[in-house]
């Protein structure tokens, strides 16, 4: 019998989020201390605050690194458009040869689900895609901050203070805390 469990949300999914980074940060110190020799064909995942999800060339491996808005979306089940694996980047189960900037740009998104609001979902390659942290931002339950173009178009940088750049692995520990007080 195959038993299914409902998708972490809200203040378990931040915990899970927290506790994978830092998992994370202790690898990163253990490879590149020699510590730990990863297996090249194994992909590893490490944290990045400033970029919501790259490919990763570092220790001689290819990777991923992903800020807090990439961990929360995929520990959350969202399924990136863009994997990364040790043959290149992957888009629908084929290889892609893009630009760097191209590759970053895709990078930001997951697929969208059906319940996903429309004023998020665009269309790329192809596939109906979400930005990851609006799709982070809706697992945790937090409402964006929403800034209009002059234009009345909704600016694609919306965002909530936890998933800035310059937060430290202490600052979103203290977001989880205010967020998420009876967790």
């Amino acid at each position: 019998m195959t038993t299914t469990h409902a998708p972490l949300r809200n203040g378990p999914l931040l915990a899970a989020a927290i506790a994978s980074i830092e998992g994370a940060v202790v690898l990163r110190e253990q490879i590149a201390t020699g510590a730990v020799t990863p297996d090249p064909d194994v992909p590893i995942t490490l944290w990045d605050q400033r970029s919501w999800r790259n490919d990763f060339y570092g220790f001689d491996r290819c990777g991923t690194t992903q800020c807090l808005a990439g961990w929360v979306a995929e520990l959350g089940g969202a399924k990136w458009l863009v994997t990364f694996t040790p043959d290149g980047p992957m888009l629908g189960g084929r290889r892609i040869d893009v630009s760097y900037t191209e590759l970053r740009r895709l990078a930001e998104y997951v697929m969208a689900e059906p319940d996903d609001p429309e004023q998020w979902v665009i269309e790329v390659l192809g596939d109906r895609v979400i930005p990851v942290q609006i799709k982070a931002m809706r697992y945790l339950a937090l409402s964006p901050m929403i800034v209009r173009n002059p234009d009345g178009t909704i600016n694609r940088d919306v965002h909530h203070d936890v998933f800035l750049g310059h937060q430290t692995l202490n600052d979103i520990r203290d977001w989880y805390a205010r967020l998420y007080p009876a967790s």
